[in-house]
Order: C-alpha cells, then structure tokens, then sequence
C-alpha cells in the first residue's frame, strides 16, 4: 500500500516504528523513570517520565502541598538532572521550606514556627544542615500568581537556562493562577492544562498539579490511585493522573506509601 503524505498528519507506518523503537529503548534502560521515596507509588505510576502530566487532586486541607514538596525533595536528592520550579499560589516560598523541615525533623510546622514551644539545639542544628543541602539542589520558587501564557513563557525560559535538564513544574493549585482573558474558571483550567500539554510535548517537562476537589464530589470516592483513560478524566491527555487522597490517607502518607 502506498504512504501518502497528509501535511499535519502522522502516517500509522511511522507511528508503529516509533512506539517499537520507544520499547526497545525501556527494555534497555535508555529510558528510565524518576523514582519516588515511596515504593508504593512508584508502583502505581512506574515512577515519573519525562513528558508526565499529572494532577493529585483532594479536597483543601488534607496534605496535598505537604504530599507534593516531599515528592520534589526527594526527587531533587537523588537526580541531578532535574530542575524543579514550585509555583506557590497559596503560600508564602518560606513556608514550603518549613513544610520540608517538618518532614525532616518529624514535628509539626505549628511546633516549627511557635513562640511557646522553643526547639532545642539539636532540632536547629538538624534544620539548619537540611536547608543547607537544599541549596544544593536546582529548585526555585514563585508565589505571586500568574496567567497560563506568563507561566508557559516562563517555563520555556527557564528550560533554555538549563540544556539537557529536564524540568520539573510543581503548580499549587489550579485555581488560583490569574486570568487572562477566561470568563469562567473551567475556561481558565482548561488553558492551563492546555498549556501544560503544550509544554511537556514541546520540551518534555513533568507537570504536576495540584487541584481541589469538591467535597461533594469527595464523598463518594474510595481512597485509591486510579489511572484514567483520557476520556474520562479530562480530555487532555492519557499520561494524566488523578488521586483521589482523603485526609486519613494524606496523615499517614510520609509512612506508609
């Protein structure tokens, strides 16, 4: 049968010779995934690609933010070739430190930040080392809000800093960047996310959002990871995952995943 070449289009021939030549490169290593500190994850997504789009989505309050700075932590320590970008609409940059410190050292960040309860020596000390190899890492904060265009443009600057790395955007959460020219708030996810999938197809960046769920929409869902086709979650992509995490789960995740 002839290839007829349709300008825009990819002919199923290429198509098929690219998704061989992607398995033989997983089967010899040449591709391998970002592995996380949980091994129960890691199990569920295979770990992080680059080109991942990824939403954890729960409801406010029950360890989204505190679930995703561990994640990036653990990532920045063990591969040097990653360059993560935390976009921190709803806190203050510092804060997502003391959030790393109180994993670290096992206190709550209210015990961090208390006038009453003063830490001891060592406390400090252990803190102080941890930011310390913090500093070591390619991470960099933003908590004043942006639109999708201002937050792709600035994306693709940064990956042009950084050849051959491969960045990771952390975005906390969907609904508070700023609009562009939206009128609702779906039309201003939706260019979001668009924009997301433009750039992990463009530069092969990780994407990971956080997102709020309604607690009408909470209530009748199962603590579980479930990996949806592209259909039935958004239509964007099929590298996109949700998790659904109630506040039972987020408590003990740093332990048991």
């Amino acid at each position: 049968m002839e290839k007829i070449s349709i300008s825009g289009l990819q002919h199923v021939s290429d198509v098929v010779d690219e998704a061989n030549e992607k398995i033989r490169m997983y089967k010899e290593g040449r591709i391998k995934p970002y592995l996380t500190f949980s091994p129960k994850l890691n199990d569920k997504i295979v770990g992080f690609y680059k080109g991942d789009q990824i939403v954890i989505a729960a409801r406010s309050g029950v360890g989204k933010s505190s679930f995703a700075v561990n994640i990036i932590k653990d990532l920045a320590e063990k591969y040097d070739d990653l360059v993560f970008i935390y976009w921190s609409f709803e806190m203050k940059n510092w804060k997502n430190i003391v959030r790393i410190y109180s994993s670290e050292s096992r206190k709550e960040v209210k015990d961090l930040l208390s006038a009453k309860r003063q830490l001891d020596e060592e406390t400090i000390s252990s803190l102080i080392s941890a930011g310390n190899e913090l500093k070591k890492t390619n991470m960099y904060f933003r908590d004043i809000p942006v639109n999708y265009m201002q937050w792709e443009t600035k994306v693709k600057e940064v990956a042009k800093l950084f050849p051959g790395k491969t960045i990771v955007n952390l975005l906390d959460h969907t609904r508070l960047p700023n609009q562009a020219n939206e009128r609702t708030e779906e039309e201003k996810i939706t260019n979001l996310m668009l924009a997301g999938m433009r750039l992990k197809n463009e530069i092969e960046c990780i994407n990971i959002f956080l997102s709020q769920l309604n607690r009408k929409i909470e209530d009748g869902v199962i603590t579980f990871f479930i990996l949806f086709l592209s259909f039935f979650v958004l239509p964007f992509s099929s590298s996109v995952i949700q998790f659904f995490i109630n506040n039972n789960y987020c408590r003990r995740s740093f332990v048991s995943i």
